[in-house]
């Protein structure tokens, strides 16, 4: 279910990012308010831009999106983000790599300039696939990425051809999350590695009030799995057990950065208020929800890096 994008007075609207946000918006001379319809047609797509929500990918949200996390980027964490996920790779002239979920291009794009792999990169959102073909092509040079509009666990690759499959925060709507494990096994060489981050369930009580309401909140239904039974899907699927890293402060301040420093931006530029506003306290209110589940016990972002098992690749 996805948030209309209105004021609300709901548990997120409460927390201090939010409080700035709505605080700074009130604060503008804009005659509409948040929740609006903006008017006009999209310049690229001629879409036309309806209220703000967080379903969906039109082109207002993603120029956003990308004013809040940097250039490429659909999620928050920037390049040092990105590097987490490579650091354990050490590749030779020639590597391939596999990237699920594209986002807007720059997460793919970063992984090809800092390992010189050729890197595929497979989105499911077709919305998300043009925008990252459309950021990409504006690089110079095009960075060696490849994008294919694709479901997941449907990804047209080479089998045992891979050095490395990577995702960031892109299997939370994942529901057979197993089935892509031993999608992932049968794409890597035998010494590759398998490195993600993601959402997973901490606490004791996967049907919590806190993770409900998170949930309803979202664009679409959400899949978390708790820390052991992720291993043990690994395992199953052929994986060793993997290292597991705590990324949640870090992935809390990077959001809450983020908004700070756009919402400081458009103080600054009044005529873009105008178009941005409202979407963007939606997006604050989007995000303060997650980090506001982030913060308790019950969900937390983990990094997960492991390799296949001696002579368990599934062909």
């Amino acid at each position: 279910m996805a948030s209309s994008g209105a004021v609300s007075s709901a548990t997120p609207g409460k927390g201090p990012l939010f409080g700035r946000l709505r605080a700074w918006w009130e604060g503008t001379e804009i005659e509409s308010a948040p929740g609006r319809a903006v008017s006009g047609a999209d310049e690229a797509g001629g879409e036309v831009c309806e209220s703000p929500t967080v379903a969906g990918w039109p082109r207002t949200r993603i120029d956003l999106i990308q004013r809040l996390f940097g250039p490429g980027m659909a999620t928050p964490g920037g390049d040092a983000a990105c590097d987490r996920l490579t650091a354990d790779l050490v590749m030779a002239a020639g590597g391939s790599i596999v990237v699920l979920g594209a986002g807007l291009g720059g997460f793919p794009a970063r992984v090809a300039t800092s390992t010189g792999a050729t890197v595929m990169a497979v989105e499911s959102d077709l919305s998300l696939a043009e925008g990252a073909n459309r950021w990409l092509d504006g690089q110079e040079p095009r960075p060696a990425v490849a994008v294919e509009r694709r479901d997941l666990l449907k990804a047209e690759v080479r089998p045992q051809g891979s050095n490395a499959v990577l995702a960031k925060e892109a299997l939370l709507d994942l529901a057979d999350k197993g089935a892509l494990f031993q999608r992932v096994a049968s794409m890597l060489k035998p010494d590759g590695v398998f490195s993600f981050s993601d959402y997973v369930l901490t606490g004791v009580d996967p049907f919590s009030p806190e993770i409900a309401v998170w949930q309803a909140h979202e664009p679409g239904p959400v899949h978390l799995m708790s820390e052991a039974a992720l291993i043990e899907c690994l395992l199953d699927s052929g994986f060793e057990a993997p290292a597991v890293h705590d990324l949640t402060a870090d992935y809390c301040t990077a959001v809450m950065a983020a908004f700070a420093t756009v919402a400081e931006r458009l103080r600054e530029m009044p005529d873009e208020v105008q178009d941005v506003g409202a979407w963007l306290v939606c997006e604050a209110e989007h995000w303060t929800r997650r980090v506001a589940l982030l913060n308790g016990d019950d969900v937390k972002v983990r990094h997960f890096v492991t390799r296949l098992r001696q002579g368990d690749q599934i062909a």
